[in-house]
């Protein structure tokens, strides 16, 4: 039995990954291209700016503990549905990145989490 991806003729989804750990890098991605998608993986949050303004993808998925990560940059940049990866799950958000609105829904994922966990959050965006 397959993982459900892209419907047929639609192409792959793009997915942009911001993550700063490479372990943690890795092992996303390759849930997320088993699943189908097409991953754009960055490691910095000077990358993740330019993906984010250079076009919309699928969904993002972004690590808020990237060290040097600006939220107040990221959320005028954001575009596209976004799945934050955050350290406390009851921790407080920065402001403005709680709202879904124009770029679509935002949803948060606290560490660790399991990979089948993110694929299945990036399927729901």
């Amino acid at each position: 039995m397959t993982a459900p991806g892209p419907s047929p003729g639609a192409g792959p989804r793009s997915v942009l990954l911001a993550e700063h750990e490479s372990e943690v890098a890795e092992m996303s991605a390759r849930y997320l291209r088993r699943d189908g998608l097409l991953v754009r993986l960055v490691t910095t949050p000077e990358q993740a700016l330019a993906e984010l303004t250079a076009g919309p993808a699928a969904a993002a998925v972004l690590d808020l503990t990237m060290p040097g990560l600006d939220p107040r940059r990221i959320r005028r940049a954001l575009r596209t549905p976004v799945i934050f990866l955050v350290a406390d799950p009851q921790g407080p958000r920065p402001r403005g990145l709680a709202r879904g609105g124009a770029a679509g829904p935002r949803r948060w994922l606290a560490r660790p989490f399991g990979p089948r966990q993110l694929v299945t959050m990036v399927r729901d965006v």
